[in-house]
């Protein structure tokens, strides 16, 4: 019995229940029904090869394991051996063409990779020139995963023999292997250049060279089209027995083509909804409804457990990230539990914006410096004025809220909170009618003003031309503008989290912003930065705040306020 057949049964022991999730349980019954098919056949000795390889001739090259041999766990193999022992009976050739691994960090997807590209450059007689090309979500990424697979040879007794007889050329950056040449066979290991994903080299083929016989994609959740699958695919068009491999931990673009096309037809496959016979999809995530607190259904998505991800690593990671909230919870959920994630439901935890009240007293605040930030959505919602008071008391840092909006807006509104109440106690300035005027906002701001030493003011770029902003800057206050872009927005957003995980934010208890720290949740890019998703002023507090800090941050890195605040 193969070890791929042995796993695929072992996951179907009832004894094995939550070993795996439903996802892998239908990939272990797609192989053992594939076994009863006349038209392919499995190939056990085929299969063996690599497997043999791995185990034989390479060794690990980090940590406590650096120089140990290769042990390929039995999903690896599961995976493994299914590429290169599945045949077609009438033509002999290679059923697989493209794979999709999706498993949670830290569970050897690096020695995976390694271990793949190496067979193919080293050890697999079926092909000719292996010209292998890896891509990921930028280049960077793909040349850590080339980096890695020159590491392996490094470790590798067997291997690095072709580098002592010339046979093999490893080219270094520094100290990363950029380029690993195998001049016998006429191929290499290089990173995908974003020269060889345009259309007219990958349509052009060989004659730029650009001839994948394996194509290895990294963390392909990160992706934002689907050009880089598209080239290698078009590029392997001479190809007999071409092969795609994209590896991937889950991610944040939920409309990406890693999770809509790879992800989702892998699904779709495994339940029989439609066929490719050419596709083995591995998807090794929890079930839904599983409970991530429930350490039992770890194995579900992180199948190395115990060998290269441990419990106690993953319970720490766990512990921080419900005290800490916010984005680390996503990361967390993400990044170790293999779970796709756009953002939480609430990103900072009211049970962590409550102990961020220290009982201090806003009458200190007065005639102390501080940074503001402008948030003004519409007349017809509520907006925002905040000032940031640094170092308040210490380590502990002050904001003090201005928020303004049309009496009709209040009467109309359909959100079940109490804004009479709050424009009652002073906490919302109101004007009658149904939008703000400007000249209303600009005094409830300069009123505001007369009682502190603001240093200056960050406002949204788009409302550089707006009148309240520019009668601010008539009336002589310093005031610069700040894009709401990711990049722009990440850092800040990040220091305003922090500070708040810290408890180093004195609120003075002010509902009316608690309420928005309720109404906030965050968007993320493909690069993972992260930005507050503006909500149509119920939130503008919050925006309003992170302004003000990223004015204060900027002045004090670069001791000037003359500037658009694009970076720190």
């Amino acid at each position: 019995m193969s070890r791929a057949e042995a796993y695929a049964r072992w996951v179907l022991d009832p004894n094995n229940q939550n070993a795996t999730g439903h996802l892998i349980k239908l990939a272990a019954k797609r192989f053992l029904a594939d076994l009863d098919r006349k038209d392919i056949y499995f190939d056990e000795v085929e299969a063996n090869k690599i497997v043999n390889f791995a185990e034989k001739y390479c060794c690990l090259w980090e940590d406590k394991w650096r120089g140990l041999p290769v042990s390929i766990e039995p999903w690896m193999a599961f995976i493994f051996q299914q590429i290169f022992g599945w045949y077609y009976t009438e033509t002999k050739l290679r059923r697989v063409r493209k794979v999709y691994v999706q498993v949670a960090k830290k569970n050897g997807k690096t020695t995976i990779a390694g271990v793949l590209n190496n067979y193919h450059l080293f050890a697999d007689a079926r092909i000719a020139t292996p010209k292998i090309f890896v891509g990921a979500n930028n280049e960077d990424q793909a040349k850590i995963c080339v980096n890695i697979s020159g590491k392996l040879i490094e470790q590798s007794p067997a291997l690095y023999e072709f580098i002592e007889d010339g046979e093999v050329n490893l080219f270094k950056y520094k100290e990363n292997i950029v380029n690993i040449v195998h001049k016998s066979r006429d191929g290499f290991i290089k990173p995908l250049s974003k020269e060889a994903t345009s259309s007219t080299s990958a349509a052009a083929g060989g004659k730029h060279g650009f001839n994948p016989s394996l194509g290895v994609i990294d963390e392909y959740a990160m992706a934002d089209t689907d050009g880089l699958l598209n080239a290698l695919e078009s590029g392997q068009a001479a190809r007999q027995e071409p092969l795609i491999f994209c590896i991937t931990t889950a991610g944040f673009k939920k409309n990406g083509p890693c999770f809509q096309q790879l992800r989702r037809s892998g699904i779709e496959i495994l339940e029989g909804v439609s066929t490719d016979d050419n596709y083995l999809p591995f998807i090794f995530e929890m079930d839904k409804g599983d409970d991530i607190s429930d350490e039992t259904k770890w194995p579900k998505c992180n199948p190395n457990i115990g060998v290269s991800v441990f419990p106690e690593f993953l319970r720490s990671r766990l512990n921080a990230a419900k005290n800490e909230g916010g984005s680390k919870m996503v990361d967390v959920r993400t990044l170790n539990f293999n779970e796709w994630c756009e953002t939480p439901e609430v990103w900072i935890a009211n049970e962590v914006w409550k102990e961020n009240y220290h009982g201090f007293n806003v009458k200190d605040l007065q005639g102390m410096e501080c940074y503001g930030g402008l948030d003004i959505v519409s007349g017809l919602s509520m907006n925002a004025f905040v000032l940031f008071f640094p170092h308040f008391k210490g380590e502990i840092h002050a904001v003090l809220p201005l928020f303004w909006m049309p009496n009709d807006a209040i009467r109309s509104s359909n959100i079940r909170v109490d804004f009479e109440s709050w424009a009652n106690d002073g906490l919302i300035a109101i004007c009658e009618g149904n939008v703000v005027e400007n000249d209303f906002a600009y005094n409830q701001i300069m009123k505001m003003l007369e009682l502190y030493n603001v240093h200056s003011i960050a406002f949204n770029l788009t409302l550089l031309n707006h009148d309240i902003v520019q009668s601010l800057i008539k009336a002589g206050i310093k005031c610069n503008p700040i894009s709401q872009g990711y990049r722009s927005q990440s850092t800040p957003t990040r220091a305003w989290e922090e500070m708040l995980m810290s408890r180093q934010i004195e609120h003075f208890n002010n509902p009316v912003l608690a309420w928005q720290n309720m109404n906030t949740q965050l968007g993320r890019n493909k690069e993972g930065d992260i930005r507050v998703q503006k909500l149509g002023g119920i939130n503008a507090g919050i925006t309003a705040s992170i302004q003000a800090l990223a004015q204060f941050k900027s002045v004090s890195a670069n001791e000037s306020d003359d500037q658009t605040l694009d970076t720190w």
